[in-house]
């Protein structure tokens, strides 16, 4: 199951955009730290860091030790939705929380699979 079907189930369960993304992704890699996912409790519904989605700033701090391309997945993120500000996406009514999940699962994944071809053999 991709990264965003499995962050959009998560989501709709209780957890929050930020949790639910990486949790997705533990789940992906075969791996689990609940302690992370704890850890974004406070990052959704526009807590996060400068007040960013929680979904990007999971995928942003998921991809931590890449900063060129977590500054990519934010970058595309805003060319589709315009703003990386977790009220002023919610403001328009355009973008709803579960599209907001669902975009940065799809960016997530795909950085994902870019770094996954970078790592030698």
């Amino acid at each position: 199951m991709a990264i965003n079907k499995r962050a959009l189930k998560y989501f709709q369960n209780g957890f929050n955009c930020a949790q639910a993304t990486e949790k997705a992704y533990q789940e992906e890699m075969g791996f689990e730290d609940q302690s992370r996912i704890d850890d974004l409790f406070t990052s959704g519904r526009g807590r996060a860091e400068d007040g960013i989605c929680g979904a990007l700033f999971a995928a942003k701090r998921i991809l931590e030790d890449e900063p060129e391309m977590a500054q990519q997945v934010e970058d595309l993120f805003k060319k589709y939705i315009k703003s990386v500000v977790c009220w002023e996406v919610r403001a328009v009514d355009k973008y709803s929380c579960h599209v907001c999940v669902d975009l940065t699962c799809q960016l997530l994944e795909k950085a994902l699979k870019v770094k996954a071809e970078r790592q030698p053999v």
